[in-house]
């Protein structure tokens, strides 16, 4: 990474360290670097998670929401993960688990992609995890957070101009 881009990188990691929940607690170290190279790359996000084992706090598998202001930045976010869908060294097309963008209304008036990780199928147990046995939320809690390490890896190379997003990548994804 050049200069000026690491300069705005490390700019970028450290006013995410500066955002608050809510409940006055920090962007989880799990996520913090995702939600900075979104940032960066023109997305600001509203809230996020790095996942959790706890059976009583949060979800399994990361998650970043994404505000949408426009189509035209809906289109710009939905381009960039599908890019990551069809990247020749995507760990998602090579794994049972995949990034997937659902939409997801804030509590204000504006609206917000929700990007997970996590089985598709999944999606609405993986909440409730007290029903889910140990082992199991083991694994999705490890390959959700594998997922997401690797997505934010693409989300570097795409800042560092080591990629693009193709404007081409097909939709074929069930959730997008």
């Amino acid at each position: 990474m050049d200069a000026s881009r690491t300069q705005k990188f490390k700019a970028a990691l450290a006013k995410v360290g500066t955002y608050h929940d809510g409940l006055g607690k920090k962007v989880d170290p799990g996520i913090k670097k995702t939600v900075a190279l979104l940032n960066l790359l023109g997305f600001e996000t509203v809230m996020s998670c790095a996942g959790h084992m706890r059976p009583d706090h949060g979800t399994l598998t990361p998650w970043i929401d994404v505000l949408i202001e426009n189509k035209k930045k809906e289109e710009k976010f939905r381009t960039l993960v599908r890019s990551y869908w069809q990247d020749s060294k995507s760990w998602a097309r090579q794994q049972v688990t995949s990034l997937f963008i659902d939409d997801y209304a804030l509590k204000t008036d504006r609206s917000a992609l929700r990007l997970e990780s996590g089985m598709d199928i999944l999606t609405n147990i993986k909440r409730d995890k007290k029903r889910i046995p140990e082992a199991v939320r083991e694994w999705f809690y490890k390959e959700g957070t594998k997922e997401m390490r690797h997505f934010t890896e693409y989300l570097q190379d795409v800042f560092e101009g080591k990629k693009k997003p193709s404007k081409k990548a097909p939709k074929g994804r069930q959730s997008d």
